[in-house]
């Protein structure tokens, strides 16, 4: 396999060499921080893009915040100042909250550069490769950021700021890396609960055009406006920050599209859903809360209008997401929902992001939920 190489990372960083990493030869003009514990010591653990977001978010005020793996940082940022202070100036004394405000601030600075400058630090190249060598380059990139995502407790704010912008590249890379699993990779597949298993040991499958059966989607009769606004909880940060999982979605029209492959609108909505062809999509392993929480309560409410067996919307989360591939029979799931669903009903219920709001007032109209103001 032809190695892909792009261009060396960080090199315009204020205290970083692409050969050596972070440049901490300023450290006897600024404050030494450790721990009551000891000295802070690097993760050497590699990482694994295949665990469930393992970022922690750290909020600054209420519209400021980010997300922060590196376990040092985290001890200093995420220090209790009332009662015990375990974290130390020069050995010795507690650090005050003020000096660890100003090195959240700085820390922040190169957090939001990082963010802007993650595509041009993956290069002009990036954009041109497969599927697979674009997973390779990521993959390699988050182990790099990675292993230089280290604060050794000098407070030097080239330091501080350089890692800062290396976290956000970090956070970026997990984000794109499970943004790729969401690309096409099995044509339309029908909807039956024989083919399920067909799909998801071999995406890959391709349909005859000319013999493909019409898919079969599931008729909505409940207003399609109130379905969208529920699916939209998709694109909650909120949710995905309770639930462990990264944002696999970006915008309503991605929303739209994916309930167009599922579901189609009955002739007398005032809002139709597109025509999408049914796609195989990975998604993190804890989708499978949401998502049945989703599919759900989009039975319920639409079984006041047309009786559609809940088998078959089991058998489109069977069919359309990774997160259901080891659940051997619909009927396993047809059973099982319920529970799943709680897990993610819980998690609404306590988040305060914007989509999720406006779903609970959506799945407060189901009886059987028992949801309350």
């Amino acid at each position: 396999m032809i190695k892909i190489t792009l261009p060396m990372y960080f090199y315009h960083l204020p205290a970083f060499d692409p050969r050596t990493g972070i440049n901490t030869h300023k450290f006897n003009k600024h404050p030494f921080i450790s721990s009551i514990d000891g000295l802070f010591e690097p993760n050497r653990d590699s990482f694994k893009p295949e665990q469930s977001f393992p970022f922690h978010r750290i909020e600054i005020d209420e519209n400021r915040f980010f997300f922060l793996s590196e376990p040092n940082l985290l001890k200093v940022f995420k220090n209790p100042f009332l009662g015990e202070n375990p974290i130390l100036i020069e050995n010795n004394n507690p650090i005050k909250k003020e000096y660890t405000t100003e090195l959240l601030e700085k820390f922040y600075s190169g957090y939001t550069a990082g963010l802007k400058g993650f595509e041009g630090e993956l290069g002009i190249a990036f954009p041109t490769l497969t599927l697979s060598q674009k997973k390779e380059v990521l993959n390699d990139f988050m182990q790099y950021c990675h292993e230089n995502l280290y604060f050794e407790g000098f407070a030097i704010p080239e330091v501080i700021y350089s890692l800062g912008y290396i976290q956000a590249n970090l956070v970026l890379a997990y984000k794109e890396y499970y943004n790729l699993q969401m690309i096409k990779i099995a044509e339309s597949i029908p909807l039956t609960a024989s083919s399920a298993h067909e799909a998801l040991i071999h995406p890959a499958v391709q349909v005859d055009a000319e013999n493909k059966p019409e898919q079969s989607r599931i008729l909505l009769k409940h207003p399609v406006k109130e379905v969208i606004d529920l699916w939209n909880i998709l694109l909650d940060p909120d949710i995905s920050h309770i639930l462990q999982v990264p944002q696999a979605f970006d915008t309503e029209d991605q929303i739209q599209e994916l309930l167009g492959s599922m579901f189609r609108s009955s002739s007398d909505q005032q809002e139709n859903l597109p025509e999408m062809e049914l796609r195989y999509l990975e998604l993190a392993p804890n989708y499978q809360h949401l998502l049945s929480l989703l599919m759900h309560a989009t039975y319920k409410l639409n079984d006041k209008y047309q009786r559609v067996p809940l088998k078959e919307y089991c058998e489109l989360l069977m069919l359309g997401f990774s997160p259901f591939s080891g659940i051997k029979a619909v009927k396993d799931l047809e059973s099982n929902i319920s529970k799943k669903r709680d897990i993610a009903l819980e998690a609404v219920k306590n988040s305060q992001g914007n989509y999720a709001k406006k779903a609970y007032q959506i799945l407060k109209k189901i009886p059987s939920y028992r949801l309350k103001d």
